[in-house]
């Protein structure tokens, strides 16, 4: 089975496991005698419970670039990819945008995401050699920073429907 294949079933155990859940929470029996205020203790733990199962799921499912790739461009294009992430500006901005599948239309805002997050991603980079660890650690910073961008974030969210 393919890795496509394992994620495709992986997310459709989740999205049976979160609604079979969420009809337990539905079935709960409301008494009227505490107000609009009181929330059963059940549909509570079952919707952060459901918040957080879709939230592994988006991070699961977002595709991120091949790390040897990545390790390698990273390495070979050490100067240049400084530059740019101090610049946020340049051929390594559009390069890395490139492997994070950002649209055309927020490659700059992606270059401004990625200068605003220099000193992490420059700290990979300190040495010339990027390892497995720095790698991942790299495409986590840029994942986490582009959650936090509107436009950015309908990019990520593209990638992983």
């Amino acid at each position: 089975m393919s890795v496509l294949s394992y994620r495709s079933l992986f997310a459709a155990l989740i999205v049976t496991s979160t609604l079979s859940f969420a009809g337990s929470a539905w079935a709960q029996e409301d008494t009227g005698t505490d107000g609009i205020m009181t929330t059963s203790s059940t549909s509570t733990t079952t919707t952060a419970l459901t918040t957080a199962v879709g939230v592994v799921v988006t991070v699961y499912m977002t595709p991120k670039p091949n790390r040897a790739a990545l390790q390698h461009y990273l390495e070979s294009n050490q100067p240049t990819v400084q530059l740019a992430l101090s610049a946020g500006a340049g051929a390594s901005v559009e390069d890395l945008a490139e492997a994070f599948r950002v649209s055309p239309a927020h490659v700059a805002d992606f270059g401004k995401l990625l200068r605003e997050n220099h000193e992490p991603l420059l700290k990979i980079l300190r040495d010339g050699h990027v390892s497995d660890a720095e790698a991942d650690e790299f495409v986590r910073v840029i994942h986490d920073a582009m959650r936090t961008h509107e436009r950015l974030a309908q990019d990520l969210n593209a990638q992983a429907s």
